[in-house]
């Protein structure tokens, strides 16, 4: 199971960190701004797939109930823990949004960015299990038409 959550975590980082620069790059190139809150949800989302594909892959099988809680409730506490890292290193690469950041410390700012954030987290969780389970039915599908064509 342990290459499952390291699949997962390659495609959640390496997504979290191409994608907006995928996007502005089409920005900088056609002129177009995509870039949308949806870019903090979507790695999550296709790592998750990714990740029941490869559950279907290894294992020959669908991941039962619990093992699909299992995988998301470890999922998610990687994504949680990579995403703090991945705000620390860029705030350390550019110190200057440290000042910005500060002003979030006023209380009636911080609360609503812990509630938009207890919302967006909330969400991550739930795509992360309905993903996972997306992914390896999908994988149980191809394999299915596989067999029935040869």
């Amino acid at each position: 199971m342990r290459t499952i959550y390291l699949t997962y975590l390659a495609w959640f980082i390496g997504l979290t960190i191409g994608l907006p620069l995928v996007l502005m790059a089409i920005e900088a190139v056609t002129g177009f701004d995509i870039i949308s809150s949806a870019v903090s949800i979507i790695p999550s989302m296709i790592a998750a797939h990714l990740s029941g594909s490869s559950f279907v892959k290894r294992f020959g099988r669908g991941p039962e109930k619990p093992e699909s809680w299992r995988f998301t409730i470890i999922a998610f506490g990687l994504l949680v823990l990579t995403t703090l890292a991945l705000t620390a290193g860029f705030l350390v690469v550019f110190p200057d949004l440290q000042s910005e950041m500060a002003g979030m410390m006023d209380p009636g700012v911080f609360a609503i960015f812990a509630a938009m954030m207890a919302v967006i987290l909330l969400v991550l969780f739930f795509t992360t299990r309905i993903f996972f389970g997306l992914g390896a039915r999908t994988q149980l599908k191809a394999l299915a038409r596989q067999s029935e064509q040869g």
